[in-house]
């Protein structure tokens, strides 16, 4: 009955920071695995260029970063869960008035670099898929610098606790950030999931649709527009605006979500699976060139002389098809 009733004493608020420092802690695992993944494509690839490597150098930051992200919160939890667990006024006022420890500072500081890198790889995902139209970079530009500038204010916000001057504004410059935050993400996921959509029935054109279901169908729509970030920033948007005290739930594990959406769209470029600009051109000139990929080979397209048009997975299935479409002609 006192275990009961001491449970029952604990502020929502406590118990949203607990939960939220939980997903936080799973969905770290769960970018583990994604990097063991990556790693394993990368390992498998024959030819490894100038992708191979951006893949291996952006990987490795947004893994490092995250690592020292969850480390530091954690060791941040365990001073006021465990060493100052009597604390009077509450976890989240602790965690408020002692923001300025080195290990939430660092931590904090890694946080907010996570999304600066998953933005500009979600910037780079949608030049390749709109063709390089640098012309598009004028709708997510301006927020994304807003975004820079305004995260800088909420760091200092954060770090500077006990200021009159900054914790006066500290709540406005955390809403604007996030209002940001899941507009950027808003842009990317529509404008990607538009173009990829209208693009299907040209790619089934170009491969046929056994092939042009690598490339669109839901699954990948989801995955290369980011669409499972927007769902979960849209989930905090409605929960801050609620002043609900699940938000913590959902804002903990926000930078980790942002790495997962970025290493599963990582996943795919390294498998080969994912779209690339040589696709894109196809698309518009209808041709698509054979080139050897990480697992399988990009679908080679050959017209024939009577206007067929025949598709291999690879240079040995073409050649066979092929034969065997001459042996008979002869035959006949």
């Amino acid at each position: 009955m006192v275990e009961s009733s001491a449970v029952a004493d604990i502020p929502a608020t406590d118990q949203a920071c607990f939960d939220g420092l939980v997903l936080a802690v799973l969905a770290y695992g769960a970018l583990s695995m994604l990097c063991i993944q990556v790693a394993q494509a990368l390992l498998s690839r024959p030819k490894r260029g100038r992708v191979f490597s951006g893949i291996v150098i952006y990987s490795s930051v947004l893994f490092l970063l995250s690592t020292i992200a969850v480390g530091g919160k954690v060791k941040f939890a365990k001073m006021f869960y465990v060493i100052h667990r009597d604390y009077s006024a509450g976890v989240e006022a602790y965690q408020r008035e002692n923001s300025g420890q080195w290990v939430n500072v660092m931590s904090q500081i890694c946080i907010m670099l996570i999304p600066w890198f998953g933005d500009l790889f979600m910037m780079y995902r949608l030049m390749v898929v709109w063709n390089y139209g640098w012309w598009l970079l004028f709708i997510p530009l301006p927020f994304y610098i807003a975004r820079l500038g305004m995260s800088l204010l909420v760091l200092i916000a954060q770090f500077q606790p006990n200021s009159t001057r900054w914790a006066a504004h500290a709540s406005t410059y955390n809403l604007t950030l996030h209002v940001l935050c899941i507009s950027l993400n808003f842009i990317f996921t529509i404008l990607i999931a538009l173009r990829l959509h209208t693009l299907r029935g040209t790619v089934e054109k170009v491969m046929g649709k056994l092939q042009a279901s690598f490339y669109t169908s839901g699954a990948t729509i989801f995955v290369e527009s980011g669409a499972f970030l927007t769902l979960w920033s849209f989930c905090y948007m409605v929960t801050l605006a609620s002043n609900s005290w699940a938000q913590e739930i959902f804002l903990k594990p926000y930078p980790y979500i942002v790495t997962i959406t970025c290493m599963l769209i990582a996943l795919r470029m390294a498998q080969g699976c994912a779209w690339t600009w040589d696709i894109t051109v196809a698309t518009a000139s209808g041709v698509l060139e054979w080139k050897v990929s990480s697992t399988r080979s990009i679908v080679l397209r050959c017209e024939s002389d009577d206007g067929s048009v025949a598709y291999g997975h690879n240079l040995n299935d073409f050649e066979k098809s092929f034969s065997e479409e001459m042996s008979t002609t002869g035959s006949h």
